[in-house]
């Protein structure tokens, strides 16, 4: 789907350069065909349908998705200081109900290990389980299970207790939070590490991208909503950092109810 803001030109422009005659959606649509065929060499193995679209993309691509009933939505992201050309990623990911995958420009063709952050909510409970559907046990794959906390501060009751004090006994709890919610998932040989992180900075996409460097993750999955931390986030705001901060790396959004692993 190529959506352009307007397809029609002045009718002076047209009488002055009659080779413009030719209607402006066409041409975009054979580009775009010859562009497939060039870079996608197994174009034949599917039906594709170019589409080309007048209007704003925001609303273009929200109402596409729902007649077409999609399940995915596929977006190219890339740095840019134009907004021309530059999909709106926060309002897309907002205006839609189908999971949005965002692809940054030197994305690789490989996943084995994945970035989930979770709050221990359903929705978080998708996530993780869409992240397994993605991966191939055979591969030694692993997902990382990042839940970024807040240390709380100030008294409690009539003894002061530090954050610091508190951490330990706040880790366990944590620890406990996390083994009720894989123990909901089903069976399957993939890796699961939890990976907690204390949100000093208040900068939970920094944090997020630190641990998908360490644990060499090839995608980032999150939620689109969620409790506590994730909740306070902007979600759209919260996947352009991590392009912004983080490595080259593919972000899946889940907006539905994650199908069962089998």
């Amino acid at each position: 789907v190529h959506v352009q803001k307007q397809l029609s030109l002045p009718d002076e422009l047209l009488e002055e350069y009659p080779d413009l005659q030719e209607p402006k959606d066409e041409r975009l649509r054979e580009i775009i065909e010859d562009n497939i065929r060039k870079h996608f060499s197994t174009h034949h193995r599917y039906d594709l349908e170019v589409e080309v679209l007048e209007g704003t993309q925001t609303s273009q691509l929200a109402h596409r998705t729902e007649v077409k009933l999609i399940d995915l939505l596929v977006l190219g992201h890339k740095q840019s200081t134009s907004s021309h050309g530059v999909i709106n990623v926060e309002h897309v990911i907002s205006a839609v109900d189908c999971d949005v995958l965002l692809i940054p420009p030197k994305a690789e063709r490989k996943l084995q290990n994945i970035l989930v952050p979770v709050d221990f909510s359903d929705r978080s409970m998708a996530a993780l389980s869409s992240a397994m559907q993605l991966l191939d046990a055979e591969d030694d794959a692993s997902i990382a299970v990042q839940h970024v906390y807040d240390l709380p501060t100030g008294g409690l009751g009539v003894q002061y207790h530090t954050p610091i004090s508190m951490e330990p006994r706040l880790l366990h709890i944590l620890d406990i939070s996390y083994r009720e919610m894989i123990e909901q998932l089903p069976e399957a040989d993939i890796k699961l590490k939890p990976v907690f992180s204390p949100n000093d900075d208040y900068q939970g996409a920094k944090l997020s991208v630190a641990v998908a460097k360490k644990e060499n993750s090839d995608m980032i999955v999150l939620a689109s909503h969620g409790k506590g931390f994730l909740k306070r986030l902007v979600l759209g705001s919260f996947c352009l950092q991590l392009f912004r901060l983080g490595p080259s790396l593919p972000i899946l959004v889940v907006k539905r109810q994650a199908v069962p692993v089998e």
